[in-house]
Parts: structure tokens; sequence; C-alpha cells
């Protein structure tokens, strides 16, 4: 017995890296429309107020969510060579670019924290749903997405094979996806150790 509490789902580090990655878009989005209104007096008195809530966005939030969608995409299977590709670098440059944020977020046991603890990523992936759900009345000729469904929690481990623990062997497991596909078919404890060493891990 692991102590755990029941009947909490369990996520996988690929959930915990998707819902990092969404709820960091979130708040893209949020401050994005910040910038829609016009009415603002202070902006009547500040001409250079445009660009600087700009700027403010780029360096200090849109950093974040390329960090998260690298580790994301990191988590969901793809190589360094495919994300340097993605974003117009060699797979070299990725990796000596990302790979420390990648590094960290594996010391913090491939989760999300915020104010020093850890996130509870189901209830965020619940929030977000709400949220994306507002923004999708079907007169939105901008947003794209799914309509009629959980957009966060429906694309997650925790949903889709709520059976599996994927908090019991976290340190032991391999980063991507298609090795946890493989862990899965081995099936054993032993062969999760087995294989984790296999791919150095």
């Amino acid at each position: 017995m692991t102590g755990k509490k029941p009947g909490k789902p369990q996520l996988s580090p690929r959930d915990e890296a998707v819902v990092a990655v969404a709820e960091a878009a979130r708040v893209v989005a949020e401050l994005a429309r910040g910038l829609v209104p016009a009415v603002y007096e202070e902006r009547r008195h500040d001409p250079a107020c445009y660009v600087r809530d700009v700027l403010t966005i780029r360096d200090k939030f849109l950093t974040t969510l390329l960090v998260r969608a690298v580790i994301a995409s990191r988590e969901c299977g793809a190589t360094w060579e495919q994300i340097g590709e993605a974003a117009g670098m060699t797979r070299q440059s990725a990796h000596e670019k990302w790979a420390p944020d990648e590094a960290a977020w594996v010391a913090g046991g491939r989760r999300g924290y915020s104010r020093g603890g850890p996130v509870d990523a189901l209830r965020s992936a619940a929030r977000l749903d709400e949220w994306y759900a507002r923004g999708r009345d079907g007169s939105d000729g901008i947003v794209t997405g799914p309509r009629g469904v959980r957009a966060v929690t429906d694309g997650l481990d925790a949903t889709d094979r709520p059976e599996w623990d994927w908090e019991e062997d976290r340190p032991a497991r391999p980063a991507t996806v298609a090795a946890m596909r493989g862990l899965r078919n081995i099936g054993t404890k032993t062969g999760a150790k087995d294989l984790s060493a296999l791919m150095g891990g």
C-alpha cells in the first residue's frame, strides 16, 4: 500500500505537461484579451503603453508557454530533431536551448508546481475545460478546436486509462509515450526498471 488517498486519479507526466501548456496558453490569452479595449483612461496618457504591454506578454509569459510546449512535446515523444525543425533551428541548438528546462522538469518529479507546491493538474484541467467552453459559443470565427467536449480533460491519460497507476513508478519511467506503451506491454514493475535502464534512465 502506498498511502495515497483512495479515488484520486493519478496523472502521467504527459498529462502534467499538457495541462501546464494549456494553463500557460490561458494566461497569455487572457492578457491578450486585455489589449482589446481602447477605453482605458491610462492609455490616453501613455502612448507607448501598447508596445510595453505586448512586450511584457512576450517576455514574461510567451517564454514560459514556449518552454512548457517543448516539455510537453518531449513528453509526447518528440525528438530534439523534431523540436529543432519546428522551431527553425538545428537539433543541437534546440537541445542546448531547452534541455536545461527539461532537466529541471525531471528534477521536479515531472509535474507542475505553483507557489512552491505541486499543481492539482486534474482540477486545473477541469477549470480549463470550463474556461475554453465559455469562449466556444459557435460564433467565434477565430477560436478553433473542439466543441461539446472537455477540451483538456478528455485528452488526458487519467481519463483515457484511469486504471493505470501513473504515480507508482514515476521516477523510473521513461519519458516518451512510445516507451510508456511498451512498458504497459511488458506489464511488470521489474520490466519498468529494465526498460528504463535500457533507455539510460
